[in-house]
């Protein structure tokens, strides 16, 4: 026992070890990631018979440590869980990501949402505090976030307009009437429709909050009500009625009716409304979400505008980085007995008691890493370090073999 000690300190020790340890001395990763990688199985021929999937999706299996958790997603490919989690508003995600580590792992590493953790929260905040935190999915969000210039006129645009969530200018939002925000008793009465139709789009629970440039979480509070966006209403209403000058033929035979004995109502104001917002055109024919009309200077009450700057996020990564587990701890943990020195060497206290150590060899079996992280753990792994020298000694021992093999 005392000479294999022994042995294994003066191996640890040797330059051959340094040499073949070190990731930066391989001549080709391949080799290196053959050796002390281990990776999921590929289920990519197992998803052939499903036709519903495009011919070129690409597949990364889960990580080890997904398939023993709970629940089917973790039995199904990164692809497939990640479109699904695409329909998950701020909220949702956020809550997602708290129910345990898969799900925390799994949102963390979301194409969509990784750009927004350092804005998920004050999102959240802002969202809630008009009641709109189920609007808006992690991937529209996402991609708006990473978009630096207006919808509407293409200028770098640093606001964003809810609920709609769009990047626009300074100069739409407050401009252009589409970008405006009208209580719903107005919009019922611009764009000629009920109760029941103006509820379902997204509706504002607060009229305007006064956004510091400077802090986004720090706003001036105003007075509350219900609100939406006319450039919803808008598009609601052409979905109802079919083009504008049907909408403002049935809309200008009750507009006299409707508000004759309300008192609250501001006649010029809501007649000014009627000429601005009804005349809104589609301006441009592919895209009929983005909307032009004549600037006017409108009261008050109609120019509530919604709209919060929020700065551009690159685009940065918009893939997962792939995870490998060790070879090397696979190798130590089918040893029936790990020595002292290789314990020392891999960070564990030789002093555990056995079931101790096989335990944590055996955790550390299951833990994943990015090629970078596992190119720092080899170097701290006994078990890596045997494999990494041992192909070194395999390799140089074929190289000094005769050609005709005696």
């Amino acid at each position: 026992m005392a000479q294999s000690a022994e042995y294994e300190q003066a191996l640890i020790c040797s330059k051959e070890w340094a040499w073949a340890t070190n990731p930066s001395n391989w001549h080709s990763q391949e080799a290196l990631c053959h050796t002390v990688a281990l990776d999921g199985d590929d289920d990519a021929s197992a998803l052939k018979a499903i036709l519903e999937l495009p011919e070129r999706l690409h597949v990364t299996p889960a990580p080890d440590t997904l398939i023993s958790g709970p629940g089917t997603l973790s039995a199904l490919p990164l692809e497939i869980i990640f479109q699904v989690m695409d329909q998950l508003d701020i909220k949702s995600a956020v809550v997602f990501s708290q129910t345990s580590r898969m799900s925390r792992y799994l949102v963390q590493n979301h194409p969509s949402y990784k750009p927004l953790l350092q804005f998920a929260m004050p999102i959240l905040k802002l969202y809630s505090e008009y009641g709109i935190e189920t609007c808006n999915n992690i991937n529209d969000l996402g991609k708006e976030l990473r978009y630096p210039y207006c919808r509407c006129c293409g200028r770098h645009g640093t606001r964003l307009f809810l609920p709609l969530g769009e990047r626009v200018c300074v100069n739409c939002s407050a401009g252009n009437p589409a970008y405006w925000c009208i209580s719903v008793k107005d919009a019922m009465a611009i764009f000629c429709m009920n109760e029941r139709q103006i509820r379902k789009l997204p509706i504002l629970t607060m009229k305007e909050l006064c956004w510091n440039v400077w802090s986004i979480l720090d706003p001036l509070p105003a007075g509350r009500g219900d609100f939406v966006s006319a450039k919803g209403a808008f598009i609601a209403a052409m979905d109802i009625w079919g083009n504008r000058k049907t909408m403002c033929r049935y809309a200008s035979v009750y507009d006299d009716d409707r508000h004759r004995d309300d008192p609250d109502i501001d006649k010029d104001g809501l007649l000014a409304a009627y000429w601005v917002l009804r005349n809104m055109q589609i301006k441009t024919p592919d895209d009929p979400t983005q909307l032009d009309s004549p600037t006017l200077v409108m009261p008050p009450q109609i120019v509530s505008i919604m709209s919060a700057p929020f700065p551009w996020i690159p685009k940065g990564k918009t893939e997962v980085d792939r995870r490998y587990m060790c070879r090397g701890c696979l190798w130590l943990s089918e040893r029936n007995k790990v020595s002292d020195t290789l314990l020392k060497y891999s960070g564990i206290n030789p002093k555990l008691s056995d079931a101790r150590v096989k335990r944590i060899i055996a955790g550390r079996c299951q833990m994943t890493y990015t090629w970078e992280d596992l190119m720092t753990h080899v170097r701290g792994c006994a078990g890596a370090g045997i494999l990494m020298r041992r192909y070194f000694v395999e390799r140089d021992h074929q190289w000094c073999l005769p050609k005709d093999g005696s």
